[in-house]
């Protein structure tokens, strides 16, 4: 994934974050930016992985969407 200068949160992201304690959603917020900054990401963690997994999707359709102009 290419770098990104602007990453904007969704609303429906809220509910992944609100479920985790305070320790697990710092680890899922820095396995996002990592992922947006290009770096490879692994979670152990099923719980953050399936909540990383669903929110890199949006953020990687969103990357398409813009770099090629495409509307849904």
């Amino acid at each position: 994934m290419r770098n990104h200068s602007i990453l904007l949160f969704r609303k429906s992201w809220g509910e992944d974050f609100r479920n985790l304690p305070d320790e697990e959603a710092g680890r899922l917020i820095k396995a996002i930016y990592a992922h947006v900054n290009g770096e490879s990401v692994e979670l152990e963690d099923m719980t953050l992985s399936s909540a990383f997994m669903k929110i890199t999707r949006e953020i990687d359709l969103s990357a398409f969407i813009l770099a090629t102009n495409r509307r849904l």
